[in-house]
């Protein structure tokens, strides 16, 4: 799938689906965990590596939709925010 690039210090992340037979569980932590799908080809920052799963702040995000994948969730995440690499 090709993903948008993001612009400046940012990361594409799909968010977690925890899944129990066919029924996706509501995970508390779901929201701010994910995989890092695309980076910045412009960021000053150091990037995590593309499908490493990341936690990040609540409030540094945007929603986005990519086209082609209406199943997942992807959020634009501001470098600064990453909390960790899981």
């Amino acid at each position: 799938m090709k993903y948008p690039m993001p612009y400046g210090n940012r990361v594409l992340v799909r968010l977690n689906k925890i899944m129990a037979g066919k029924i996706i569980v509501s995970d508390a932590n779901a929201k701010t965990k994910g995989e890092v799908v695309q980076v910045s080809e412009t960021a000053n920052l150091p990037t995590p590596p593309i499908g490493c799963q990341i936690m990040f702040a609540d409030f540094l995000k945007k929603e986005i939709e990519v086209e082609g994948d209406k199943e997942n969730k992807y959020l634009l995440v501001e470098i600064e925010g990453i909390q960790a690499i899981l």
